[in-house]
């Protein structure tokens, strides 16, 4: 969407537009192609919403990381939230999330032989992507595959991988801006890494 038809809500963008646009634009390559097939449910953005303003990573992190209750508590670190809000210049906000791909690379990558028909690293039938401690060797491959490509959202830890959305909803409650949803199937970014999804927005909110 060009900032021209955004109201008056677009003024600020179009000043700082002259500021770095360009800059932004070129710095990134084209967004790569992914296969869009509907599916299994996935956390939705609307970035024309989001201001940036984190509530999401406290969210996610108090509802989540091991250690803290079902509710969101102010207490666990944000860094570990499996949504982290990423800024960029000229302002863009871009959350992002594990999308839990239909075709999810990071799963394929696992090279933990299946047992029940799972390996270590295997989808649940809701569709979220889940690590069984007991088998994981922690090699990695998994966040690898998640790198180079989808988003790179998968975190080694002692225990195993993390960072992947378990379908909570903790983050969609919170935000006061209704920027985000859980929703089935595709959608534009799905997949898409931060910085890619960056440099669209820029190109359409300031032009180029």
């Amino acid at each position: 969407m060009s900032p021209s038809s955004r109201g008056e809500g677009a003024t600020r963008r179009e000043v700082m537009a002259a500021a770095g646009a360009t800059c932004l634009a070129a710095a990134f390559s084209p967004t790569r192609a992914l296969a869009r097939t509907a599916g299994h449910r996935n956390l939705v953005v609307d970035y024309q919403r989001c201001t940036g303003c984190r509530t999401c990573e406290a969210a996610c992190a108090g509802a989540n990381v091991p250690g803290h209750g079902p509710e969101p508590d102010g207490l666990a670190p944000p860094a570990r939230s499996n949504v982290q809000v990423h800024g960029y210049v000229p302002e863009v906000q871009v959350p992002t999330a594990c999308s839990l791909c239909e075709d999810a690379p990071c799963v394929a990558a696992c090279p933990i032989p299946e047992q029940d028909g799972r390996k270590a690293l295997y989808r649940r039938e809701d569709g979220v992507v889940v690590s069984d401690p007991a088998r994981c060797v922690r090699c990695g491959s998994c966040a690898r595959a998640c790198e180079a490509e989808r988003r790179g959202v998968i975190r080694m830890t002692a225990t195993g991988p993390e960072g992947f959305c378990v379908l909570c909803g903790a983050c969609v409650a919170a935000c006061p801006y209704r920027a985000l949803s859980i929703e089935p199937g595709d959608h534009e970014f799905r997949g898409v890494p931060p910085d890619r999804i960056a440099a669209e927005l820029t190109l359409r909110w300031y032009g180029g």
